[in-house]
């Protein structure tokens, strides 16, 4: 880590293995990623000004503890993060781009189109990762356990509907 570089500040909401709500703080330097901080959310409402003054607390938090300087903080696309980008003056800031590419993909398969096809498959991913028997069944065919579909972790679906394509043949579903 190189002192005086300049960085960028990533923070995210996050959820504890308790579901209980945390901001998650990292800076990117050099390729390579720092967790600065996880800071506990649990009775606060997170409206633009309280996350504002937690960017702010944590760009100096940054500069003190490692000695980089932040020129630009990333976070979602939630209305709340959006009005605290715009209240910041001192740094770029921007949305995720990911984030937005994993809004879309929901969206086109939530679409009337595709919902039954989603449905279907991740009825059958969820019955064969959740089943004992299934489990050692495939276990006994060579196969691995299927990834389970989750909300917020991104690329879940693509990892359900790579696992179903590539062993739908194997599991002889009709």
């Amino acid at each position: 880590l190189v002192k005086g570089r300049y960085v960028t500040l990533k923070i995210d909401g996050w959820s504890t293995i308790k579901n209980e709500p945390v901001l998650g703080v990292s800076f990117y330097s050099a390729r390579k990623c720092y967790l600065v901080n996880t800071i506990s959310t649990l009775g606060e409402c997170h409206t633009a000004d309280y996350l504002l003054e937690v960017t702010k607390g944590e760009i100096q938090h940054v500069h003190d503890e490692f000695g980089v300087r932040v020129s630009c903080v990333m976070n979602d696309n939630a209305a709340n993060m959006a009005v605290m980008r715009n209240q910041l003056s001192d740094v770029h800031a921007y949305g995720c781009h990911a984030h937005i590419a994993i809004l879309l993909s929901k969206d086109i398969l939530c679409s009337k189109e595709m919902k039954p096809v989603t449905a279907k498959v991740t009825s059958v991913i969820n019955f064969l990762g959740n089943s004992q028997t299934c489990s050692e069944d495939l276990a006994e065919r060579g196969m691995t356990r299927p990834p389970i579909h989750c909300e917020t972790r991104w690329n879940s679906y693509l990892e359900v509907f790579r696992y179903f394509l590539d062993n739908w043949h194997k599991l002889q579903i009709s």
